[in-house]
């Protein structure tokens, strides 16, 4: 994998897209950062599981990048930060294409 790119094929990307979709009904808010970015999700049943799944997942294809899942109560907030370029197109399909 060269530093800053995903490794999935097409198809499989576009299965993961899906899958963040599927989370967006509970996302409350998004931050840009300097070395990346924050989405906030509502603790909603099955939101944290799902969040850590895909966040784990992350890190085997997107590795560059580290993605953190935190909070408790009434939100969760994931957290990922990386270097360019590939943080960029992270924060482009996180928080831009949405």
């Amino acid at each position: 994998m060269t530093l800053g790119t995903c490794s999935l094929d097409d198809t499989a990307l576009e299965v993961r897209r899906a899958e963040w979709a599927a989370l967006d009904v509970h996302r409350v808010g998004a931050h840009d950062l300097p070395e990346g970015f924050t989405v906030t999700y509502r603790t909603d049943a099955g939101v944290a599981e799902e969040l850590e799944r895909l966040a784990a997942a992350e890190g085997g294809c997107c590795g560059f990048a580290t993605w953190d899942v935190s909070g408790g109560g009434d939100v969760l907030v994931l957290t990922v930060a990386g270097p360019d370029p590939g943080i960029s197109e992270l924060r482009r399909a996180f928080l831009t294409d949405r």
